[in-house]
């Protein structure tokens, strides 16, 4: 098992602040993982950004899909902007929180977009994403407590 890596990380909150992207550096040594933050920005949003993200939640189906995939490809440009500014050479992966559009964990409900794909075509890096999903289904719901 690799005993360290480098990543860049991606956050979009319901703040709506802008992109947070984080080039992190994580390292264990025998048991114990520690990290430290090398570079970390956040990317406001343009006003077009802002509406569209505002509004994602009365789309329908396939235009949330549309959505997903323009934000993913945002996502990947920003990524590469953030590598070129920094002069980032060592990179293992992203990962890519996305941009939560619905979540109802109690219902088994969450939807983030950002087409981890679209980032793959901006970047040529391996993306990691749709951390909630994985959560959903690998973890007890609240309601079987």
């Amino acid at each position: 098992m690799t005993d360290e890596y480098y990543v860049i990380g991606l956050m979009s909150g319901t703040s709506m602040d802008g992109l947070d992207l984080a080039y992190v550096h994580f390292q264990r040594q025998e048991s114990k993982w520690s990290f430290k933050i090398i570079y970390a920005e956040t990317v406001s949003y343009s006003p077009q950004w802002l509406d569209d993200l505002n509004n994602a939640r009365s789309l329908e189906t396939s235009e949330l899909d549309v959505l997903d995939e323009a934000y993913g490809s945002y996502l990947g440009i920003a990524v590469h902007n953030f590598l070129e500014k920094y002069a980032i050479q060592k990179v293992d992966f992203v990962a890519s929180h996305g941009h939560t559009i619905h979540h109802r964990p109690n219902e088994g409900i969450t939807v983030q977009i950002g087409s981890s794909r679209k980032i793959l075509n901006e970047i040529n890096l391996p993306v990691v994403n749709d951390f909630r999903t994985c959560l959903l289904y690998t973890s007890p719901s609240p309601r079987d407590s």
